[in-house]
């Protein structure tokens, strides 16, 4: 039996937004944080984690990929801040993100959340919120000079995320870190 995949759906970010990942990063650098920061390559906006996938799901994904895709336009999300998970004052996650969920990312989230579900995905119980991960705090030792200066940090020219489609991705975990590659991706129409 072949082994599953570990999958996603994602939005992919153009070379603006990985070039505004690159700054952000260098600015913080550094700082001796133990924090793992995300490749700009590998960036992206998670839509849904899937987890370890067979081959015959990978086929009602598409499908319904397809689907979703066909019921949505492309549209445009304009950053605007810097934050943390659970919060900037103890941060795991460092993201890039919007204020605000707009109306059709969160239509969009929702639409994949519940046609995953009826799949038989686990249904997340965290509303969506758009973040870019940019960096992970593995070790929160000298933390508070990061902190000090991540909650003063202000991101000066924010670029727009042209979202105009839905891509499956596989994870595949190495020593160096996750590598990505589309499997599918669908134009929203």
């Amino acid at each position: 039996m072949p082994k599953p995949l570990r999958l996603f759906i994602a939005i992919e970010l153009n070379k603006e937004i990985k070039n505004l990942i690159k700054e952000v990063q260098n600015h913080f650098i550094n700082i001796d944080s133990g924090i793992k920061w995300v490749r700009p390559e590998n960036a992206h906006i998670t839509l849904k984690f899937l987890g370890d996938t067979t081959e015959e799901e990978i086929k009602d994904i598409t499908t319904a990929l397809n689907e979703i895709a066909n019921s949505f336009k492309p549209f445009s999300v304009t950053l605007s801040d810097l934050g943390a998970f659970p919060s900037l004052k103890h941060p795991s996650i460092i993201w890039i993100g919007a204020k605000e969920n707009p109306v059709e990312m969160q239509n969009l989230s929702s639409n994949v959340e519940n046609r995953m579900e009826q799949l038989g995905f686990e249904k997340e119980n965290r509303p969506f919120k758009l973040h870019i991960t940019i960096g992970r705090v593995k070790n929160h030792r000298d933390i508070s000079s990061f902190v000090s200066r991540l909650e003063t940090y202000k991101i000066t020219s924010m670029p727009t995320i042209h979202c105009d489609s839905l891509s499956l991705f596989n994870s595949t975990l190495t020593p160096a870190g996750p590598e990505y590659e589309i499997i599918e991706k669908r134009l929203l129409t």
